[in-house]
């Protein structure tokens, strides 16, 4: 699920669920933004100047606020590589029984 409503530099707020694996909703994954920039870029939803410092929010419905960086590098309509990463800071381990 993402929105491109935005308040900020960020490109879009993202919400990532994983019932299968036990997972209720991710706080901060890459999966979900290098799948949503490579989706915008198809698109064309996504300016070229900011293919090398995409930015996207997530986890702010689970009071956890997370930055994901996503960088894009294409050939002209192709997408040829995703590059995901960001910070993290670990404020506790939840322990899921599967």
């Amino acid at each position: 699920v993402f929105s491109l409503e935005t308040t900020g530099e960020e490109q879009g707020n993202c919400r990532n669920f994983a019932p299968y694996y036990a997972i209720d909703e991710e706080g901060a994954t890459g999966t979900a933004s290098g799948a949503l920039a490579s989706y915008l870029y198809h698109y064309q939803q996504l300016d070229e100047a900011v293919l090398d410092h995409i930015l996207f929010y997530q986890g702010e419905k689970m009071g956890v606020h997370s930055a994901i960086k996503v960088k894009l590098k294409v050939n002209g309509k192709d997408i040829q590589k995703v590059f995901v990463g960001g910070n993290a800071r670990l404020d506790g381990i939840r322990r899921v029984e599967i």
